[in-house]
């Protein structure tokens, strides 16, 4: 297993502007919300390329939660929170990995989650994004 890459959270949680009964106020996402460090690594035994996201409290049981074919993803069974991404790279072409993820986190339902988890998806794909070249150097070598 790969070693942790440390993010800075701070970098990714920049305020967005909402207006609420005519105030506009500075929103936030919840510092538990925002990954503090994430890792990648390719698990030979089941050929597929594991994305994990590490937050402050990361003590609960992670369910499956959307996905295809090709990729699924695991959040956290209370929190709704991203921890997981499974990529199936030996069908999905390596060069679209990064943007089929953001795509697919783009889509995640919203329905089912009280609060919100946009802005928890919305760091982890911004930490893809960033840090693209570090978490997917072993894929395809």
């Amino acid at each position: 297993m790969r070693e942790w890459i440390q993010v800075n959270p701070h970098e990714l949680n920049k305020p967005k502007v909402e207006r609420r009964n005519g105030v506009d106020i500075q929103v936030f996402v919840s510092p538990y919300d925002i990954p503090d460090a994430v890792r990648g690594n390719y698990d030979q035994s089941r050929r597929v390329f594991v994305v994990d996201f590490r937050y402050l409290a990361d003590d609960e049981d992670k369910v499956e939660h959307g996905g295809d074919e090709h990729i699924k993803y695991f959040v956290g069974r209370e929190s709704r929170r991203l921890h997981r991404i499974e990529i199936d790279v030996d069908r999905l072409d390596v060069n679209a990995v990064g943007l089929e993820v953001n795509k697919v986190i783009a889509n995640l339902p919203e329905a089912d989650r009280r609060p919100s988890r946009r802005g928890n998806y919305e760091a982890a794909g911004r930490i893809l994004e960033n840090k693209k070249e570090e978490l997917f150097a072993t894929v395809g070598g």
